[in-house]
């Protein structure tokens, strides 16, 4: 394998044609490869197109021959002006005029007579010897001395040269420094307009959407608009109609109720001479006292409100099982008794015995007008009580056998009452129904003292209605 068919580094390279990295960075840059660097690695065909371009001939063998005669020199001096116009600048910018001024120099050093340099403020005493041997020309000369003159012009100008060179290396760094940062300002500032496009071409499509979206909310708040208005229309059609409805049936019942006032049966009754209350009872008894004149009554009676006839109803009968002290509760209230054949839907009892006896109670007491109780003791019926008095025109009040209220307070509590009932009586009474019965007589207090061990509802009723039975109402 060749040494030019493998892959190298550019440093190596550069140290190879003997030139510098930035020269090859920049001949790599030129070729399309802007990113190099110098510990990147070339292609054997890359390295071998920068060889040929970057090499340069006989380089190398004048820097070997620098001890030969003016032949020798004068060859190194050809080469070095061409290393100059290949090397340094070749890769400055076109505006620059230090190459110009380069090849300039070079066509004047190919003329017979040498030209004045241009004077650079550390060659004055090359100057004065340039003078000396042009002065020196003015006799005729042998060829020797002709040899040795061009000789000495030789290194005079060879010297000018390499200060020449050196400034124009010096010059050459700073340009090149100027350079590589000015690329690097390039490179951020195209990054910089690049991150500018990209953010312009975003606020551009958030903008254009937007604006898409704000023309889609005019549309639909305009649409919405469109139905809020229809909306009140329909609702001010609506209240329009109701006021007529209104305004329509207020008009009909009105005419309806002149109408009827004219037809109403006490009108009528009155027509006749019956004005009093008590004459058309009496006329009603007496239709109503046989089933003949009963019918042509009710025949006669057509126009009947069902709100009326239902609320009179559920006012003045009541369902009723057969046991007799139900219907005993309803004689007693002045009601009429629909019977009923199961005792769950009698609405007096419900099918259950101590309540059938706690509304005869009741509507004994009712009758006596006594509906304020006072219960000492019997703490085991209590909660039954509650449940049994609720709804109901009668009101208890429990007492726990173990109250310990003062007599002030036990008299103020008899004086609102209209009976007073402690249990048990004897030698079980408590300490607080002897303290409540001492002090009934006093207030003038009905009393009644439970016999029995055991309190219940039916035992409390009966006793309290054969009690209200032998003092009347």
């Amino acid at each position: 394998m060749q040494v030019n068919d493998v892959k190298i580094r550019v440093h190596e390279l550069a140290s190879e044609l003997d030139i510098s990295e930035r020269t090859l960075i920049n001949w790599l840059s030129r070729k399309g490869y802007p990113g190099a660097r110098g510990k990147d690695w070339l292609t054997p065909n890359l390295a071998r197109n920068a060889r040929l371009a970057l090499q340069r001939s006989g380089h190398k063998s004048a820097k070997t021959s620098i001890a030969h005669g003016a032949h020798s020199s004068s060859a190194r001096f050809s080469q070095r002006l061409d290393w100059l116009k290949s090397e340094q600048f070749e890769h400055l910018p076109s505006q620059q005029t230090y190459p110009q001024q380069n090849y300039q120099q070079q066509a004047y050093l190919q003329q017979d007579t040498v030209p004045s340099i241009p004077a650079l403020g550390a060659f004055n005493q090359s100057d004065v010897e340039e003078q000396a041997i042009l002065s020196s020309s003015s006799t005729p000369l042998h060829h020797d001395e002709l040899l040795q003159r061009e000789r000495d012009r030789s290194a005079l100008l060879l010297k000018r040269l390499e200060g020449l060179r050196s400034f124009h290396e010096q010059r050459y760094q700073e340009l090149q420094k100027k350079y590589e940062h000015t690329l690097d300002e390039r490179t951020d500032l195209r990054q910089k307009l690049y991150a500018q496009r990209q953010n312009q071409e975003t606020l551009d499509q958030t903008c254009r959407e937007l604006s898409h979206e704000l023309e889609h909310n005019r549309r639909e708040v305009s649409e919405l608009k469109q139905h809020l208005q229809a909306q009140e229309q329909i609702s001010k059609s609506i209240d329009r109609v109701n006021q007529q409805k209104q305004a329509w049936r207020a008009r009909a019942l009105a005419l309806e109720e002149q109408v009827q006032s004219n037809q109403q049966l006490g009108s009528q009754l009155k027509e006749l001479g019956m004005s009093s209350l008590d004459q058309q009872i009496r006329l009603f008894q007496t239709l109503l006292a046989t089933p003949e004149s009963a019918s042509q009554l009710f025949k006669a009676i057509k126009m009947v409100e069902h709100e009326q006839v239902k609320k009179m109803f559920n006012r003045w009968v009541v369902k009723t099982c057969a046991h007799p002290l139900c219907n005993q509760v309803n004689t007693l209230r002045k009601k009429l008794s629909l019977r009923v054949y199961r005792t769950h839907r009698c609405e007096v009892c419900k099918g259950n015995p101590e309540q059938r006896w706690f509304q005869r109670m009741v509507a004994g007491c009712e009758r006596a007008q006594i509906k304020r109780f006072l219960l000492v003791g019997g703490e085991a019926i209590h909660p039954r009580i509650r449940e049994l008095t609720e709804g109901q025109h009668v009101d208890f009040r429990l007492i726990s056998s173990t109250d310990e209220s003062s007599s002030q307070r036990i008299q103020g509590r008899l004086e609102s009452c209209d009976l007073l009932i402690t249990w048990p009586r004897g030698a079980l009474a408590s300490d607080a129904g002897l303290a409540y019965r001492s002090i009934a007589p006093a207030v003038d207090c009905l009393l009644i003292d439970l016999n029995g061990d055991e309190a219940n509802i039916s035992t409390l009723s009966r006793q309290i209605l054969n009690k209200v039975s032998r003092v009347g109402p």
